[in-house]
């Protein structure tokens, strides 16, 4: 009896409002027609759910630009990809915003971009030594 508690127990934390990132509400709206209580919440996401494609095969949400290219959305842990762009093989320890716009180039996108990218870039070591220094 005790077991068996504690397997239904595990899918209602496992299932919190902190797993739930920002692209479940689009892919709710793109699967089921299902919105968010707040109405402008709502309205925001059905005001964007035109740029977003929901692939049901892969389960993977993207982001199309207005030429029609693909961009793959992220969660906001996307630290990894974050890390391998700026200071990886071929990085190349670019700025903020230019950063930005290589990950976009790359393919990839989340809500929250361009800011975490200068955080990200303020953070790093390497570019705080061998910056330049504003006079």
């Amino acid at each position: 009896m005790k077991r068996d508690r504690q397997v239904n127990e595990a899918p209602e934390t496992s299932t919190g409002p902190e797993l739930r990132d920002w692209r479940f509400p689009y892919i709710d709206y793109a699967l089921y027609d299902i919105l968010l209580e707040n109405p402008k919440e709502a309205a925001v996401i059905r005001r964007k759910a035109s740029k977003f494609y929901y692939n049901a095969i892969t389960r993977i949400l993207y982001r199309r630009l207005h030429d029609g290219i693909l961009l793959r959305c992220l969660s906001q842990k996307a630290q990894g990809i974050l890390k391998e762009t700026h200071d990886g093989i071929c990085g190349a320890h670019q700025p903020g915003p230019k950063l930005g716009d290589r990950l976009r180039r790359l393919g990839y996108c989340w809500l929250k971009m361009i800011p975490d990218t200068i955080a990200y870039t303020k953070r790093c070591h390497a570019c705080q030594v061998h910056g330049d220094f504003i006079h």
